[in-house]
């Protein structure tokens, strides 16, 4: 299993998750028009005890994991010196008066022998607050600016 940043494609979380059940056997169902797997009975087959055991060990593990990890956003457009729109909103949870760190975003970082993408590097641009939240996004100010920002830039919840 893995989480994967689908904005940037890094690899956030991964984990091998397997179990072993009681072997026993599968039931297959027919009826006069259909012919499948008995949808009901699937669970209490060995593989469907597995499955389930599974999918329950990792989202324990998906949830246990992005616990420790903070809420982090985009910036997706900038407004004069000091406005910022950002790609979180009502539906993430965000509220007028929060506060996020800005990192401004540098060369992306690729492992030569695999290609896989590992991480950007990345400077605090400074601290920006929300205005005004829609659904979708929200508005803000950047409060402490050290570095220019742009979209593209990352939010992070403190």
């Amino acid at each position: 299993m893995r989480l994967i940043n689908t904005t940037t494609g890094v690899v956030i979380i991964s984990k091998r998750v397997e179990t072993k059940v009681p072997t026993g056997g599968f039931n297959v169902g027919f009826t006069f028009n259909t012919f499948g797997f008995k949808s009901n009975s699937f669970k209490n087959t060995s593989l469907g005890k597995a499955t389930q055991i599974a999918i329950d060990e990792a989202v324990a593990f998906i949830a246990k994991e992005l616990r420790n990890k903070p809420f982090e956003g985009r910036i997706i457009k900038t407004k004069g010196k000091k406005g910022v729109l950002i790609s979180a909103g009502a539906r993430n949870g965000v509220s007028v008066g929060d506060s996020f760190a800005v990192y401004s975003i540098g060369e992306e970082l690729k492992d030569p022998y695999t290609g896989e993408i590992l991480g950007f590097e990345e400077k605090k641009a400074g601290m920006m607050k929300v205005t005004s939240v829609k659904a979708r996004y929200s508005e803000g100010v950047m409060e402490k600016k050290s570095l220019r920002v742009k979209a593209g830039d990352i939010i992070r919840s403190q």
